[in-house]
This record gives C-alpha cells, structure tokens and sequence, in this order.
C-alpha cells in the first residue's frame, strides 16, 4: 500500500522500499517451493519485463521521437515495481497478472486523466492497489488469480 501512496502523491517511489518488497517476495516464494524454481520463474519473469518495457521504450524513442520516455512516460519505479512481483508467478501466470494490471491501470488512469489537469497515469501505484485486492480476494474467496484475467 506504501508504493500506491507515494506513487500516487508524488510519482515517486523509494528504491528501498521495492528492493525490500522484491526480497521478501523472494524468500517467501523460496520457503513455499524452493530455491532453483523461485530463482528460475524470477529470472524468466524479468526477462519478461525486460523485454515488454524494452519494446516500449524502442517505441517512445523511436516511433513517438520522445526524448526522455523513462522520464515522461515510463517510470524506473513502475519497472523495478513489476520486477519485485517477479518472484510470487510461474511466468504464463505472470503475464496475465502483468498484463491485467496494465490494463486496468490504463483505463483508471485514462478516466482520471479526463477529470484532472496535467495527470500522468501512476501505473506502479494503481497496479499495487489491483494486486492488493487480488490478493484480498484470492485469500477470502480461494479462487484461481489467473482465471479472471482469462
């Protein structure tokens, strides 16, 4: 909930504070399956990431002819954000999740952005707030995350 706060507020997330997240997410997935499957699905799932906001960014620069896009449009605490989640999915699961949060995270944002001036959409912190109620959800109604974004 602290990274949608800051994210929201001010755009801005602490470093340490994904950097704790991605560890405990990490531990935590450790004690659950094991080290070597944690360690692999983080790997696969930020060379995921790594290649979706890679594409992105090739299209901001390249297509858009934005100067600085990790600056005006893609934020570095958005990336390391999806990032500290890379531990908790096997990476198909982790797609959907990426992509369902990004998705949900654009249409807040586009409907904010009509009744505000000047808001540029806190992907990190929406998504944070998605994945919070998943989670919520996931732990009163014992359901499949992934089958709802299916």
């Amino acid at each position: 909930m602290l990274i949608a706060i800051q994210d929201i507020r001010s755009r801005l997330i602490n470093i340490f504070l994904l950097i704790g997240l991605f560890v405990l997410n990490f531990w935590s997935m450790s004690i659950q399956l094991n080290f070597k499957d944690t360690l692999i699905h983080t790997v696969f799932n930020t060379l995921l990431i790594t290649l979706i906001f890679g594409i992105t960014l090739l299209y901001f620069k390249g297509i858009r002819k934005v100067e600085s896009p990790l600056s005006s449009h893609l934020g570095l605490g958005d990336i390391l954000f999806f990032v500290a989640l890379t531990p908790l999915f096997m990476p198909l699961e982790y797609l959907v999740i990426f992509l369902g949060m990004t998705i949900i995270s654009t249409i807040v944002g586009i409907v904010l952005s009509f009744s505000l001036s000047k808001f540029s959409i806190p992907h990190a912190g929406i998504s944070a707030i998605v994945f919070i109620v998943l989670i919520g959800l996931n732990r009163l109604y014992n359901f499949n995350l992934i089958a709802l974004f299916l």
